[in-house]
């Protein structure tokens, strides 16, 4: 079946076309909901954005964020220029009463207090420590104040987020080592900072190199992978969550909520790592060339850290994908069905911010273009199966698979070891799955290490021929046509 309508019909087929094609760019039309969806969304979103599934725990008393922002003295104002948000609607009103960067935005204490109203998006006060919830990545203000300060828009990515700067702050960020480049072949890495695992003892060497390696991590990116290897990527909108698997850069998970087990029980409190099950996922899995050493100074990061240590500080109910926990529910798990269905429900729900569409004449010269150019193979109208992962080798010209150890391609500046997550056959695969379309204009940068800045220049032919996504528009008046094309896709109608 062809996924393209005629052209005097297109108005009329536009029902027929979302059902009829598999949609790795864009999704159908959402049903009608009925109220238990309505309360379930309605509680997704209050875990999205205040639940932290117990890692204040981790957060300040393993990494002790909350000591390190009280000792360096953090102001709202080094919140802002980290690119941490604030949410208007929570602002106490000693904030209201002032422009935003002057008076209290530059007292310390009033950190705490803005923590504690809830009014810093992701950060959140729990029993005198603090935690990060999901928000603190994918969501952000709409700058309706100021820059950083606004109501909250979730789903969107926050490109602006120094996360590797603000877990510098902590007392003990050497408790993020597995997140961090200890890899002797790291030197093709966009992160060329290498810790010697064998130095570990050494506690201020550590914290130091660790710190120096977190505030590398560029804007709007962070490193998911407990691997040893310093590859940070680009933090993904979350619109629609639902109909866009798998997920991950490279399509290793296969449903959402095995995306919210793995963040709040691997990324969120790595400490589940020095567990038996998380040594064994260290070691056993594609990370082994430095999973057994890396295990082994992590383990003794954390003695060090607190030698009576009960791992994990926050313990979960399973990692479903990645087999870390089948045993039976102990009553110190946190991350439960229910917690995790309510998150699935309301990411399933979230739709980019609406913005006024480019002039018609324009879309339908950028639809054009877009299904001339066999666009439509791959996204929004696509006639291979979703979420379709497209091997390395057709992305990246002169790409070289490594084998089954950790790999990389430091001549060419591109290495494939964000794709060896132990998820299904992702080893086999070894590539990127198809991203979604929808909200392109909150996503910029563009490919998983923001080396694009926009839509048309991802589309140039000025960018070198082994360059990745190598599919290039050579008219500039059909490129912007077809980037105004592509920015007007928000999930609601079809462009």
């Amino acid at each position: 079946m062809s996924c393209e309508p005629s052209r005097t019909l297109h108005s009329l087929a536009t029902a027929a076309l979302l059902a009829a094609c598999t949609h790795q760019g864009g999704a159908p039309f959402s049903p009608p909901t009925a109220p238990a969806d309505v309360a379930l969304k309605d509680a997704g979103q209050s875990v999205f954005r205040y639940e932290t599934f117990g890692n204040e725990r981790f957060f300040s008393d393993v990494l002790g964020l909350k000591d390190g922002m009280a000792r360096m003295g953090i102001t709202p104002n080094d919140l802002l220029a980290a690119g941490v948000q604030l949410d208007a609607d929570k602002l106490p009103s000693e904030f209201r009463l002032v422009d935003v960067g002057g008076g209290v935005y530059g007292e310390a204490d009033a950190t705490r207090r803005l923590i504690e109203a809830n009014a810093v998006i992701g950060l959140v006060a729990r029993s005198g420590r603090v935690g990060v919830t999901c928000a603190w990545c994918h969501s952000r203000s709409d700058d309706r104040i100021h820059v950083g300060v606004g109501r909250r828009v979730d789903g969107v990515p926050n490109a602006g987020l120094a996360s590797g700067q603000v877990l510098a702050w902590g007392e003990r960020s050497r408790a993020y080592l597995p997140f961090v480049n200890v890899s002797r072949i790291g030197s093709g890495v966009s992160i060329d900072i290498d810790l010697d695992l064998d130095a570990a003892g050494d506690l201020s060497r550590l914290e130091a190199g660790v710190d120096a390696a977190l505030r590398s991590w560029p804007r709007g990116q962070a490193d998911i992978l407990p691997d040893g290897v310093g590859n940070p990527t680009d933090i993904p909108s979350l619109f629609l969550l639902g109909p866009h698997g798998p997920y991950l850069w490279d399509g290793s998970l296969s449903g959402a909520a095995d995306v919210s087990h793995y963040f709040a029980t691997v990324v969120m409190d790595p400490t589940v790592l020095a567990t038996p099950p998380g040594k064994a996922f260290l070691i056993d899995g594609p990370f082994w060339p430095v999973g057994e050493s890396l295990s082994r100074a992590y383990q003794g990061v954390l003695e060090g850290i607190d030698p009576t240590g009960d791992w994990p500080r926050a313990a979960i109910f399973r990692a479903s994908v990645f087999k870390l926990f089948h045993d039976a529910l102990d009553l110190r798990f946190r991350v439960n069905r229910d917690d995790i269905a309510a998150l699935t429900a309301y990411l399933s729900g979230v739709f980019p911010p609406e913005q006024d569409p480019p002039p018609e004449p324009e879309i339908d010269a950028g639809r054009r273009a877009f299904r001339r150019s066999g666009c439509n193979e791959c996204h929004l109208e696509a006639r291979v199966a979703g979420g379709a992962v497209v091997p390395l080798a057709t992305l990246v010209a002169g790409y070289r698979q490594g084998g089954e150890a950790v790999a990389e391609n430091p001549d060419m500046g591109y290495d494939d070891r964000i794709a060896l997550t132990p998820g299904e056959d992702s080893i086999a695969r070894r590539g990127y799955k198809v991203p979604s379309l929808l909200g392109l204009q909150w996503s910029a940068p563009y490919l998983h290490d923001g080396s694009v800045p926009t839509v048309e220049a991802l589309l140039s032919p000025e960018r070198e021929a082994d360059a990745p996504h190598p599919y290039f528009i050579f008219s500039l008046e059909e490129r912007r046509s077809l980037a105004a094309f592509l920015m007007a896709w928000d999930g609601r109608t079809y462009p």
